[in-house]
């Protein structure tokens, strides 16, 4: 009679064992689908004015200055896409160097589908990055756009010359920089895109700006070449400057490539 009752629990056991076993094979995995994206290609082309711009080429501004063009690079970073249904796509670690004889296109993989109301981003290179000590990338100080871990990068460098310069040799340099206080030199930019700016599932498109380099010299302050050649360090007039370059960069075209 007790070795009876001593096989229940074993029985038991089997059956609970069983239930488990069956219940582990029709057990299935949840997949979360990949959100459409699409490739957004900015490529930023440089005009003086109306007239592409040519390293030594002569160019009028006006009031009759003229000017002409050997170095000319500045920082576009914090890219941001605002979409017109609210949400916004923000790049990460969105720190780029243009030189107009060298890069001028800046790729956007795998960004939300939908249509884009304006893109915004900032001339220069925020302060967090600015004291983050060495850096790689297009943000190394091996290519010319830092001073020192004290005052930081270059925003916007321009190295050129002109008949009406005050320099003796005629020259004009602008290295503007300043992260920090009344004179920083880091501006953002807003840029409002046609209704035609909608991006669909795995297909690649182009944004156009034009970088009008003239502009660094005219519109919210007016640059005289004859006492206002030469500019390296944060100041009053690197900031006039940037008030200036704020607004050098404006939309030409949105297409599907």
């Amino acid at each position: 009679m007790t070795s009876r009752y001593l096989h229940i629990p074993l029985l038991f056991f089997i059956l609970l064992s069983g239930a488990c076993k069956k219940d582990k094979e029709v057990t299935t995995t949840n997949t979360i689908p990949t959100p459409p994206t699409a490739n957004l290609h900015i490529h930023f082309s440089h005009q003086a004015d109306s007239l592409t711009l040519f390293p030594g080429q002569s160019y009028t501004l006006p009031g009759n200055q003229s000017y002409s063009v050997d170095v000319f690079k500045y920082y576009i970073s914090n890219i941001e896409l605002h979409y017109t249904n609210g949400n916004v796509f923000k790049e990460d670690y969105s720190y780029h160097l243009i030189d107009f004889k060298g890069k001028s296109e800046i790729i956007l993989n795998k960004v939300p589908i939908g249509k884009i109301g304006l893109i915004k981003f900032m001339i220069g290179v925020d302060s967090a990055k600015n004291v983050s000590g060495p850096q790689t990338g297009d943000l190394s100080p091996s290519l010319g756009m830092f001073w020192s871990w004290n005052t930081g990068y270059i925003m916007v460098k321009f190295e050129g010359a002109s008949p009406q310069s005050g320099d003796p040799n005629k020259q004009l340099v602008y290295h503007i920089g300043g992260f920090k206080g009344l004179n920083k030199a880091q501006r953002t930019v807003f840029i409002t895109l046609p209704s035609k700016a909608t991006m669909e599932n795995n297909k690649n498109y182009e944004l156009s700006l034009i970088t009008n380099a003239s502009r660094l010299f005219y519109g919210t302050h007016q640059i005289d070449f004859s006492t206002n050649y030469f500019t390296m360090s944060s100041n009053k007039n690197a900031s006039d400057f940037a008030d200036n370059y704020m607004h050098m960069i404006s939309y030409k075209n949105f297409s599907e490539q």
